[in-house]
């Protein structure tokens, strides 16, 4: 229709178009874009298909994808915005697509999505990993852990700078990717601030700023709330808060007994489809309607006050293999693969002097080393609970 001129049938082309890109036909519309047309024309289509492919990235099978250019795909490996939960799946999807293209003799078209990767973004495994394939430049990997998180704008002049002197490709940028881009996230702490001013305060306080500020780093929007329940004298008469409608999921930190009008705050969010992500010790939301009406899928018990404290560490499941074999396995929260929720997560290191159940039906993702549960999903609602002190939140052996 564009060479022909005829700018009804171009238009109407145009409008099919905007009616069959979908997550299915985006990966055929843009390679069919590429092979097929030219001009302004193409370049709206192949921009369009790629932010479909981008924002639903994490649905794709590698197959899916693998009749795309290389040279497009790496552009979209590239991108801040592709929806994956952390950088270890490009890497995962970037060894199988690579290896199908340097066994068809195209090693120099492999070589442009590894360039993809933002290798300093990778849990200390996957740079083991990376470590042992000859395309990625060893110097690129020092520099991409040296700049990651870093800002440092002269030590990256310096790195592109060797990079070109050598010959070498400029790695991807250090920049974050934003897996949480246009989400809003509460973070709603429950802290005595008035009646105590200690360390276990602060620790709490920190812990809630901590993950308010990883939140931001990673692209979303968070606003945090001490939702702790005040004597009536002191409560904020207008009782405002986190207007939950406007928000997508909620990190709850309550050591301290929250404000029921908080609580029944949450349950009628996480009723509506909201997800949320707790974290359970004694105290907070180990009691109250929250608990009577299992919104908590795992319950935690209190032991005796002389119980020593227990360093314990990230059980190593056996279905958490890093063999070459396992990838293009798709993660989810219910496959033998690593669930998402723990992925690009190599340890977690903490203290424990609580027992814990399960509310029926809830699944167990990861273990404590003494066995007792770390992340435990509910059986039918979007809550996912982890059994950590809240002090020890930030100890986590990877950057996250």
């Amino acid at each position: 229709a564009d060479a022909l001129q005829i700018r009804s049938l171009f238009l109407r082309c145009v409008e099919s178009i905007n009616d069959i890109l979908t997550v299915p036909t985006a990966p055929r519309i843009l390679s069919d874009s590429v092979s097929l047309l030219g001009g302004p024309l193409a370049d709206q289509i192949i921009k369009a298909a790629s932010d479909v492919i981008a924002e639903h990235f994490d649905q794709y099978e590698v197959e899916d994808l693998r009749r795309l250019p290389p040279s497009t795909l790496a552009q979209i490996l590239r991108r801040d915005d592709i929806s994956i939960m952390h950088e270890n799946e490009i890497f995962d999807f970037v060894v199988e697509m690579a290896s199908s293209l340097i066994s068809s003799g195209r090693g120099d078209e492999a070589q442009q999505l590894w360039q993809g990767i933002r290798f300093g973004a990778l849990s200390n495994n996957y740079v083991v990993r990376a470590a042992q394939v000859d395309m990625i430049p060893r110097m690129t990997l020092i520099w991409s852990k040296v700049l990651n998180r870093n800002g440092n704008h002269a030590l990256q002049a310096l790195m592109q700078e060797q990079c070109l002197s050598e010959g070498r490709p400029i790695p991807a940028p250090p920049n974050p990717r934003k897996p949480f881009k246009d989400m809003v996230c509460a973070v709603m702490y429950s802290v005595d601030t008035d009646a105590r001013n200690d360390q276990d305060v602060e620790r709490n306080i920190t812990a809630a700023t901590l993950v308010a500020e990883e939140i931001e780093f990673l692209g979303g929007k968070a606003i945090l709330e001490n939702i702790f329940a005040r004597p009536p004298s002191v409560r904020d008469s207008t009782e405002s808060g986190i207007i939950m409608e406007q928000v997508d999921v909620a990190f709850v930190l309550a050591p301290w007994t929250p404000s029921e009008k908080r609580i029944a705050r949450l349950i009628n969010f996480v009723d509506q489809g909201g997800g949320a992500v707790l974290l359970s010790f004694i105290g907070g939301l180990s009691k109250g309607v929250w608990r009577d009406l299992e919104y908590e899928p795992l319950i935690t018990g209190k032991v005796g006050d002389d119980t020593p404290y227990e360093d314990v560490y990230l059980s190593s499941p056996t279905f958490a293999s890093l063999d070459v074999g396992t990838v293009g396995t798709k993660r989810s929260q219910d496959t033998l693969s690593c669930p998402r929720i723990l992925c690009g997560v190599d340890s977690i290191n903490g203290r424990r002097r609580i027992k814990s159940t399960l509310v029926e039906g809830a699944k167990v993702l990861a273990k404590w080393s003494d066995g007792q549960p770390l992340v435990v999903q509910h059986p039918e609602k979007n809550v996912f609970s982890i059994s950590q002190r809240v002090s020890r939140i930030f100890e986590l052996d990877d950057d996250r």
